[in-house]
C-alpha cells in the first residue's frame, strides 16, 4: 500500500505543482560554512510526501482484513494488486481492464475522477492562455523584434562593424518603446475590462509580477519593463512556472487511486477501517471513500 501511495502523491506533485520563483530574501538558509544557497524545495516536498504515505502505511496496520473471501473475491483482489503493481511499473493499464477490475459505481466514480480537478491549479490553469494574452504576446513579441533589432545595430556600431546615420539607433529604439507601450496600453484595457465583468484575477494570475499601471507602478515600456506571460520563453520573464497538467499523469493518478480503493473495500472489514485523518494533503487520497457503505 505504501508505495501505492506514494506514488500517487508524487504523480500529484509533478503534475500540478507550480514552478518555484526563488527569491534571495526568502527562499535562502545558511549552510554549515556560512554562505547563503537555495532552499531544496523539491527534497521537502519528498520528505513530507514520504511522512504522508508512512502514515496511511501504518493506520493500514490497525485495519482488520476480512475472515473469509469467496472465491471471487480472492481472484478480483489478486487482479487489483496484479494492475496495481503494473501501474507501478509503468505499464498502462487498459480502460476494458479497470472497468474488469471495479464493480458496481466504482468504473462510474474513476471515470468521473477523470473530469475533474484535482487541485488548484487544474482549476486556475486547465483552460489554457486566455485569448486576449495570445493576442498580447503577439504584440509583445512584435515590439521585441524591435528591441533586437535596436541590440544588433548597436552591437554592430561598437565594433566599428557598421556606421549608422545619427537618428537610426533611437529612431529604431524609440519605435520599440512605442510598441511595448502599445502592448501595455492593450493589457491595462483588457485586465479593467475583466475586472468589470466580475471575472477577478482571470488574466492578472497568468501574469510573470503583479500589476501597477499607476504612474508610480512597476512596469515600464522597454524590454525588462512589461509583463510576460507565464509560458513565456522570453528570457525576460521574471516566472515562466506553470504547472504540466498533463492528461497521462492525471489518468496514471485516478487509475492508482480507483484500484487502491477498490484493493481496500475487497480486502478489509468495512466497519474497521478506520478513517486516516493526518495532513490535508490525505483529502487527495480520498480515503474516506474507501468504503461509501458506511456513510
Amino acid at each position: 500500500m505504501r508505495s501505492v501511495v506514494a506514488r500517487i502523491l508524487e504523480l500529484e506533485y509533478i503534475n500540478y505543482s507550480i514552478p518555484q520563483r526563488f527569491d534571495t530574501a526568502t527562499d535562502t538558509v545558511e549552510d554549515s560554512n556560512g554562505l547563503r544557497v537555495w532552499i531544496d524545495f523539491e527534497a521537502e516536498q519528498r520528505a513530507a510526501d514520504s511522512e504522508v504515505a508512512d502514515e496511511v502505511a501504518a493506520a493500514a496496520l490497525t485495519w482488520q482484513f476480512k475472515d473469509e473471501l469467496t472465491a471471487d473475491e480472492y481472484n478480483r483482489l489478486a487482479l487489483l494488486n496484479k494492475l496495481l503493481t503494473q501501474q507501478l511499473n509503468g505499464k498502462t493499464v487498459g480502460k476494458a481492464t479497470i472497468e474488469r477490475a471495479l464493480m458496481g459505481g466504482e468504473f462510474a466514480d474513476y471515470e468521473h475522477s477523470l473530469t475533474q480537478p484535482i487541485t488548484s491549479a487544474e482549476l486556475l490553469y486547465a483552460e489554457g492562455v486566455p485569448d486576449v494574452l495570445k493576442r498580447y504576446n503577439i504584440k509583445l513579441r512584435e515590439a521585441d523584434f524591435q528591441y533586437n533589432k535596436y541590440e544588433r545595430l548597436a552591437d554592430l556600431k561598437s565594433v566599428g562593424r557598421a556606421n549608422y546615420k545619427r537618428d537610426t539607433l533611437s529612431k529604431t529604439y524609440n519605435k520599440s518603446e512605442h510598441l511595448y507601450e502599445l502592448a501595455l496600453e492593450y493589457l491595462q484595457e483588457q485586465i479593467e475590462l475583466s475586472q468589470q465583468n466580475g471575472e477577478g484575477d482571470r488574466l492578472t494570475r497568468w501574469l510573470d509580477r503583479d500589476v501597477d499601471f499607476t504612474t508610480a507602478g512597476n512596469l515600464g515600456i522597454d524590454v525588462d519593463g512589461v509583463p510576460r506571460v507565464k509560458g513565456s520563453t522570453s528570457h525576460y520573464a521574471l516566472d515562466a512556472g506553470l504547472p504540466k497538467l498533463s492528461v497521462r499523469l492525471k489518468r496514471e493518478q485516478c487509475v492508482l487511486q480507483s484500484l487502491l480503493r477498490a484493493a481496500v473495500a475487497c480486502a478489509y472489514v468495512p466497519e474497521v477501517v478506520a478513517v486516516v485523518q493526518v495532513q490535508p494533503k490525505l483529502k487527495t487520497l480520498d480515503m474516506s471513500k474507501l468504503h461509501p457503505e458506511r456513510d
